[in-house]
């Protein structure tokens, strides 16, 4: 569910209105995901380290967490987000996975990962500036 935004204010009660929105009442969008994506880091290592398979418990997990997310969503509360996690994380899965394949285990470098976490850090931004440029102008 997005924030909205009273569009009735303006000047810096929008701006202040826009503050809040995004680092206080979502706030709990960056801690839930920085929670997540150390989950999924520790319960990786944990698996190589003691040689069980993780793909398969990893994913009915993820699977579990979207049908709860979907139900939560559907029956409690609009704004759940459980269901986009557990996508996210059947995504990095496969990430992990094409990773060990031979043909891209030289891809398997820090250097890569930063690459890839600026480019969809930096990509979202381009795009509203390309548009924001587009309808300034138009």
């Amino acid at each position: 569910m997005l924030p909205s935004f009273d569009y009735q204010q303006t000047g810096l009660d929008w701006a202040a209105s826009w503050l809040v929105k995004v680092f206080v009442e979502g706030k709990f969008y960056k801690l839930f995901s920085l929670l997540f994506g150390m989950g999924y880091a520790v319960m990786l290592i944990q698996a190589q380290q003691k040689q069980r398979p993780f793909g398969a418990w990893f994913t009915r997990r993820m699977l579990a967490l979207f049908l709860f997310g979907m139900a939560h969503g559907t029956l409690l509360w609009g704004g759940d987000i459980l269901h986009d996690y557990a996508v996210a994380g059947l995504l990095l899965l496969g990430f992990v996975f094409i990773l060990k394949k031979e043909r891209f285990a030289k891809y398997n470098q820090s250097k890569t990962f930063l690459k890839i976490g600026s480019w969809l850090l930096l990509f979202p931004l381009f795009i509203t500036l390309c548009v924001a440029l587009f309808f300034g102008i138009s």
